[in-house]
């Protein structure tokens, strides 16, 4: 599983390819343009938009998820000069393992193009916690950060990326995750797009998946961030969207910014036996909301 704290220490590149191309989105680079073009296009706002301090987006098919993955990367169009590296984390879906998977890849290879590792944030990351572990296996069969990446590749494409899959369980490494965000980019986080890649709930009965995500979305909306990480902390078992957004909170509560969700949209996967997956993305801003450029 581990390939070792100090694999990234080569010098060669090794590129992580594609597992979902031409599956979850097109895999030819003129049809995937067109349509990113078509899922950014927004109209222009009245007021200059809020600078986003991260974004909570799904990971499924685009046709399911498309629109809201584009209402939320449509907000970084207006400060992509603006945003120098990028950080991303989701969940593990194949590896139960108490550990924070890093990439042993240097390029992320899309239809548009490649995305280049951040080396130092990775190098800082190994060395603030044992908990970190280098496995380029989970990467390459792991879908929930790829599904961004050619947005990424489209907006910012000189913005070196840290792709972290977080496995399990999700409490302890969330807090892991969350000291290595502030060690790393305390000085430097207006100029980091943090992305948390989630479904709103589970595949679940549909009516029980309903109601949570009602619950799940009015949480988000109407707590001040301080008293969620305070209810997620002393919740028996929370939910897995509030566990990964918990270092967003974490953080903000170090570099004593408060947070304020934006729902952007909400989609119901297509039932399946009764069962269904709620996904949304929400926009998340702090400080000075509308900082201009």
């Amino acid at each position: 599983m581990n390939q070792g704290r100090n694999a990234l220490t080569q010098t060669e590149e090794l590129v992580r390819e594609p597992i979902v191309e031409g599956i979850f989105y097109p895999d030819a680079a003129d049809t995937l343009e067109a349509r990113l073009d078509a899922l950014l296009s927004r109209p222009s706002p009245e007021s200059p938009p809020p600078r986003p301090f991260a974004l909570i987006v799904p990971h499924a098919t685009w046709d399911y998820v498309g629109d809201l993955l584009g209402a939320a990367f449509a907000h970084v169009l207006p400060w992509r000069e603006h945003f120098r590296r990028v950080v991303l984390w989701g969940p593990t879906h194949r590896e139960p393992f108490p550990t924070l998977f890093l990439p042993g890849s240097t390029l992320f290879a899309t239809p548009l193009g490649p995305l280049a590792l951040d080396l130092p944030a990775t190098q800082e990351a190994l060395a603030s916690s044992t908990a970190f572990a280098v496995d380029d296996l989970s990467h390459m069969e792991e879908h929930c950060l790829e599904v961004v990446f050619p947005f990424l590749r489209s907006i910012l494409p000189h913005a070196p990326i840290l792709p972290v899959l977080v496995g399990a369980p999700l409490l302890t490494l969330a807090e892991t995750l969350a000291r290595a965000l502030y060690l790393i980019y305390a000085t430097e986080w207006e100029h980091t797009l943090f992305v948390v890649s989630t479904n709103l709930t589970p595949f679940a009965p549909r009516k029980d998946n309903a109601r949570r995500a009602e619950e799940l979305i009015r949480t988000l909306l109407s707590t001040p961030s301080h008293t969620l990480l305070s209810r997620i902390r002393t919740q028996h078992n929370p939910e897995k969207l509030l566990l990964l957004v918990w270092p967003l909170l974490m953080l903000a509560e170090a570099l004593e910014i408060p947070l304020s969700f934006h729902l952007l949209g909400r989609e119901t996967s297509p039932p399946e036996d009764g069962h269904t997956v709620e996904y949304a993305s929400f926009l998340v801003t702090g400080g000075n909301d509308h900082e201009t450029h």
